[in-house]
């Protein structure tokens, strides 16, 4: 005891084991699970999430709050993604290719994409200089 801020003595706290889970139960959700998520937050606003765990039936109340965060990040992601898309469509003489929505994007992202949109439009075997 005579060692400044030293643990001699002291026990380490072991940790609690997780709760088994209920049998049938997966990490995973199921596709049926995540439809009933889905009409559940249509019903309730997708952020009470003790009713949606009700609809849902094999999921807790935390189980659905984090499953609604990661839902509402991929959905986030895949519209960005979207939106940043080359054009499938074939340049075309006089006409302008589409450009992404920019108010899917961050404002810094925004000004990037509006800036490189204005600089020129490249038709495949031509070159650019830049501004």
């Amino acid at each position: 005891r005579g060692e400044a801020g030293g643990t001699a003595g002291r026990r380490r706290k072991k940790r609690k084991a997780r709760p088994e889970a209920e049998p049938g139960t997966t990490r995973y959700w199921t596709r049926g699970e995540h439809e009933v998520f889905l009409k559940g937050c249509e019903r309730f606003g997708g952020r009470d999430y003790a009713a949606i765990s009700k609809m849902v039936k094999t999921r807790s109340p935390k189980q659905v709050r984090t499953h609604a965060q990661k839902y509402e990040k991929k959905m986030a992601r895949d519209a960005l993604r979207s939106a940043l898309a080359p054009s499938q469509e074939y340049p075309r003489p006089g006409v302008p290719p589409s450009t992404p929505s920019l108010s899917l994007l961050s404002p810094g992202h925004a000004a990037a994409a509006a800036s490189a949109s204005s600089c020129c439009r490249l038709v495949p075997g031509d070159s650019c200089g830049g501004p």
